[in-house]
């Protein structure tokens, strides 16, 4: 069960991953949805959970006082360099929204993250909590592929580095304390900055630094506070929380599977598979399915390979469309341009496809598997 909560997990964040920013804008108010199906679908598989936490109190006022120090460090950065409005709470309705986007995805998530590990065999656990927090860092790429070197390097460390230093102190966490301990943590670092009308007056990368160390000061002092007590204590208290072991040869080709699949969708290799959401192509590749599709990356590379006849995924006004090409030309500058149109269009393309605008080349499919992201966006366009 594991298995498949946390490849459900890898998916939607590879989902969310790959939508262009007006999509990704709209999906964002589903993604709590889905992670309560999620929650509720483990819930249910798992059972309530009456074996008692070690401690549990004790790591839950910890991270309170954790929580109030990083809130206070953070008014008073304010206050020596000054405050900047918040621009996510410009008023009483983007805050009402934010409550949906933003705390109810936060708080599921917590509910997921804290479950999977708790209800895990205990040598099955420290590789359960570092895999969910590469996998919950995995939304946090969003943008940088598409900036430029320095642009991303900049992103990296003012989003994905702290995304990540947070959801490693967060699964840490979940190994050893309570459900409490996790909200209070996750509520002060993810959310404060989405709900304090106000905010210091210094450079996201500056702040990004002070949070990340703020975060590994918090779990060296929650890792000392939380191994005191005796020998003797702490291996009582590992035995009330141990379940059968398992084999961790079969937890690594898991972990190494769910690593190809993702490097898979997120286009790293030579191909890269693309789901098929509408019917313009309907009597060649049905609506439903999954290509296989040759990553193009140069213009010589399209020049080569493209042919009539090739079906191809190109880009237009930031969409991806995978057509047939029935004809090549060439403009102005003596560059090759592509006529095309989808199979089952009683006319062809509008605009010429320029060979910037080639993505891929596809070479095979497979029917039905891709109608989850068929539903998807129809969700998140209305039908």
């Amino acid at each position: 069960m594991s298995m498949a909560a946390l490849g459900a997990l890898l998916t939607e964040q590879i989902v969310y991953l790959s939508l262009l920013p007006d999509m990704a804008l709209s999906y964002s108010q589903l993604r709590p949805l889905l992670y309560a199906g999620i929650a509720a679908v483990w819930l249910f598989l798992s059972g309530r959970d009456l074996r008692p936490i070690p401690k549990g109190k004790q790591s839950a006022w910890f991270c309170l006082i954790a929580s109030a120090a990083y809130i206070t460090i953070m008014l008073l950065t304010g206050i020596l360099f000054g405050f900047d409005k918040n621009m996510m709470t410009p008023n009483i309705s983007v805050v009402l929204n934010n409550i949906w986007t933003y705390a109810a995805f936060a708080f599921l998530s917590e509910v997921i993250r804290y479950r999977l590990i708790k209800d895990a065999k205990i040598d099955y656990r420290t590789v359960i909590a570092a895999v969910l927090a590469i996998v919950y860092t995995i939304g946090s790429l969003r943008g940088i592929t598409d900036a430029d070197m320095a642009r991303s390097l900049d992103l990296f460390f003012i989003t994905v580095f702290p995304a990540l230093a947070l959801n490693a102190a967060l699964s840490y966490i979940a190994l050893e304390g309570s459900f409490r301990a996790l909200l209070f943590i996750s509520g002060a670092y993810s959310l404060g900055s989405v709900f304090i009308p106000v905010l210091p007056s210094i450079p996201k990368l500056a702040w990004a630094a002070v949070s990340s160390v703020l975060l590994f000061v918090t779990v060296i002092l929650y890792r000392k506070d939380m191994k005191s007590g005796s020998r003797m204590s702490r291996l009582s208290e590992k035995r009330r929380a141990k379940y059968h072991r398992v084999s961790v040869l079969s937890m690594a080709v898991t972990v190494t599977a769910l690593g190809f699949l993702a490097a898979f969708s997120l286009r790293v290799f030579p191909y890269f598979p693309t789901a098929v959401i509408t019917e313009s192509m309907s009597g060649a590749i049905e609506r439903g399915s999954v290509v296989f599709t040759q990553k193009l990356n140069t213009a010589d590379d399209v020049y080569k390979n493209v042919q009539e006849g090739d079906i191809i995924l190109f880009t237009y006004k930031n969409v991806e469309v995978m057509h047939r090409v029935v004809e090549f030309r060439f403009n102005a500058e003596g560059e090759r341009i592509y006529i095309t149109k989808g199979d089952a269009n009683p006319d062809a393309d509008t605009n010429p496809v320029e060979m910037g605008q080639v993505v891929g080349l596809s070479r095979s499919f497979i029917p039905y598997i891709g109608w989850s992201f068929v539903i998807i966006n129809a969700l998140m366009n209305g039908g």
